[in-house]
């Protein structure tokens, strides 16, 4: 990804015979990585706002869940796909939380399978060791092992589906195709909102493969930025209407705190130690020389990026682009709820990270690949040991939500200091 794409496969975007022993490797890196949610699971914490909902629970719940959407207590947002989801199973299997977590898990999985194809699709080097990567970082044990955390699996899923199929699109176009890559867009805002940036992250994808963003880019997704517009008003209005809140962060605080989060979801992609479901919150002083620390580098990076794209190509600031992108939902440029106890959550790494992950995994098989032949053995041996490290410590974290007891148990060990978990505890 140093480089801007090539021609694309016509192939990419679909699975051949040819791959299934990838698509098994990266089925065990992950079944294997999850066993723990899968086999000892249960609900915790915020689960039981789709245990307790009656909307959930009963035959004739799925219209409530579309149309009566304040039924359900405690969800702030408007997301009726993702408890439609919860509905279903529960015709299934009742609350039995194994069957829950299988279906994160296999969740998981097709979101590794649709981005390996998706990179393949983008002439990526190195596509497979990045999605192996994506199967397996502990960053995103949160959403694949807390039940909850289905309303991230399903939007990505439905997001990188979207995405796929437009850049089918462009390359052949044909109306059906179209519609489906908008409707898939907007499945993913019915199941979280934060699915909105995809329509700006296909017009960087547009940038890297042609240099410019032309107005026939602009007009193309213009319907999409329509839609998620409409959805977000939508979903602000309502989770407005449920909860008042008003954190009162100036303009320079919250550039403060977007900075800061930001080395913080990088720090975190590259060494994923002391993982915490609610992180310890700090203090937001523009007096802070060390808060402004955070600004300045993130500006050096920025112009180093920008400077440098004439040599590396233009994938890097492509993907520090779409890092920013993604995770600027919940930056803090506007309050949401999650504020109330900390800024971060390791959730909103899920495909944030990919931005990251993926340039550092291309720049690293392109390395590799101009090593002396005797040398050429060690990169894959060492890819291997990575993928095994990051599985065990997905392994551990995913035993954090076991039950109750284990899960509040973690977050006081990690963050002492937090009250309210104390209490659940």
């Amino acid at each position: 990804m140093t480089q801007p794409m090539q021609s694309e496969p016509p192939s990419a975007g679909r699975f051949e015979r040819g791959d299934t022993p990838a698509v098994l490797a990266l089925s065990v890196l992950v079944a294997a990585s999850y066993l723990p949610a899968m086999l000892w699971g249960g609900f915790v914490w915020d689960d039981q706002v789709f245990l307790r909902a009656e909307s959930v629970r009963q035959a004739d719940g799925l219209w409530r869940i579309w149309f009566s959407p304040g039924d359900i207590d405690g969800e702030l947002h408007y997301w009726p796909l993702t408890y439609t989801t919860f509905w279903l199973e529960h015709r299934l299997w009742g609350f039995a939380p194994a069957g829950y977590h299988a279906v994160n898990v296999l969740m998981h999985l097709a979101n590794t399978l649709l981005l390996w194809r998706l990179l393949l699709r983008l002439a990526v080097p190195g596509a497979w060791v990045a999605a192996a990567v994506f199967a397996v970082h502990p960053v995103h044990v949160e959403p694949v092992a807390w039940i909850i955390g289905r309303k991230d699996l399903l939007s990505g899923l439905f997001y990188l589906a979207a995405a796929l199929t437009y850049m089918r699109w462009v390359q052949t176009p044909r109306a059906g195709r179209y519609a489906l890559a908008l409707g898939l867009f907007t499945a993913g805002m019915l199941s979280k909102s934060t699915a909105v940036t995809l329509p700006a992250a296909l017009l960087i994808w547009h940038w890297w493969k042609q240099g410019r963003v032309s107005a026939r880019d602009l007009l193309r997704l213009a319907p999409f930025f329509a839609v998620g517009l409409a959805v977000t008003a939508g979903d602000l209005s309502y989770s407005a209407s449920r909860l008042h809140l008003s954190l009162d962060y100036s303009a320079v605080e919250r550039m403060l705190i977007a900075a800061r989060a930001l080395w913080f979801y990088a720090g975190k992609l590259a060494w994923p130690a002391d993982l915490a479901v609610v992180y310890p919150s700090w203090e937001v002083r523009a007096a802070d020389p060390l808060a402004w620390g955070y600004v300045a580098a993130a500006a050096a990076a920025a112009a180093l990026l920008w400077r440098g794209r004439a040599r590396t190509g233009r994938g890097p600031l492509a993907g520090a682009l779409f890092f920013l992108l993604t995770l600027s939902p919940v930056l803090g440029f506007v309050d949401f709820s999650w504020m109330q106890f900390t800024f971060v959550a390791d959730r909103y790494l899920y495909l944030a990270g990919l931005g990251v992950t993926t340039v550092l995994t291309a720049a690293a098989v392109r390395a590799a690949g101009r090593l002396p032949g005797r040398w050429r053995r060690v990169p894959p041996a060492l890819a291997a040991a990575l993928l095994v490290l990051l599985g065990a410590a997905t392994w551990r974290q995913a035993g954090v939500y076991r039950d109750e007891v284990a899960f509040f148990r973690h977050v006081v060990a990690v963050n002492p200091g937090e009250r309210a978990v104390h209490l659940h505890l």
